[in-house]
């Protein structure tokens, strides 16, 4: 998706990529049992590991101009990422700077 050079091409990578976090909507609701996270009432490994990627969404919307994640359609994995990205461990550390990636995405592959 993020090095396609046709817009089908990016346009399908979006599609996969809203496919995919349909389905994480349904691991969440299932693994969570009505909790704030995956493993319950507090952030586990799997939160951890997930809300690694949050970011990158933010890259993957601003490089292909496709909006993949939406409270409409995963409205429980977007509570959870305001959640996620509220805790205390996860500020400072998280990938906000999208301008910044792209910048560095750029360089890395010119």
């Amino acid at each position: 998706m993020l090095f396609a050079q046709r817009i089908k091409e990016k346009v399908d990578g979006a599609a996969q990529a809203i496919a995919a976090l349909e389905t994480l909507e349904g691991a969440f609701q299932d693994c969570s049992k009505g909790k704030d996270y995956f493993g319950g009432d507090k952030a586990g490994i799997l939160d951890i590991v997930l809300g690694g990627y949050l970011a990158w969404f933010n890259v993957f919307e601003k490089m292909i101009g496709v909006r993949v994640k939406d409270v409409e359609r995963t409205p429980l994995l977007a509570a959870w990422a305001d959640r996620f990205r509220a805790l205390d461990a996860a500020r400072g550390i998280l990938l906000e700077d999208v301008d910044g990636v792209l910048d560095f995405l750029k360089a890395f592959f010119a």
